[in-house]
């Protein structure tokens, strides 16, 4: 696993902790998700929950056959280190909301880099409650 999305995993999992939620564990498919939508942002060049395509996170994940009951998506560009995109994460109410909520139980991480992009970083993270 790349370094810097395991150290998003523990800080996310850290903020969690601290309001008695529950660890959340790294899904394959949401890790596809999330990486789906950081390529195609730092490809075109954006950030936006809406890919080009008009579909938001729950529309990718259907699309990927993932049944769920909640879905989340954070995202977070220029940004470069982990500590300071969960920084930044924690301090925006509805993304200091979706890391905390209780009922997520699985979480996917993607990152790009565009050396000639606007923002240059572009990362996503993904979270779900799978429907059993």
């Amino acid at each position: 696993m790349h370094a810097a999305f395991q150290r998003v995993l523990v800080l996310t999992n850290t903020a969690r902790q601290q309001v008695g939620a529950l660890p959340l564990q790294l899904s394959p498919i949401l890790m596809q998700s999330a990486q789906k939508q950081a390529d195609e942002m730092a490809c075109y060049d954006y950030i936006d929950h809406v890919d080009r395509q008009g579909g938001v996170v729950g529309d990718r994940l259907q699309a990927l056959g993932y049944i769920f009951r909640f879905a989340g998506e954070n995202l977070s560009v220029g940004l470069q280190s982990p500590n300071e995109i969960m920084a930044g994460w924690l301090q925006s109410a509805g993304h200091r909301a979706n890391i905390l909520k209780p009922e997520f139980t699985v979480m996917g991480l993607g990152y790009a880099y565009r050396v000639d992009g606007c923002y240059q970083h572009y990362w996503v993270q993904v979270f779900a409650s799978p429907l059993f």
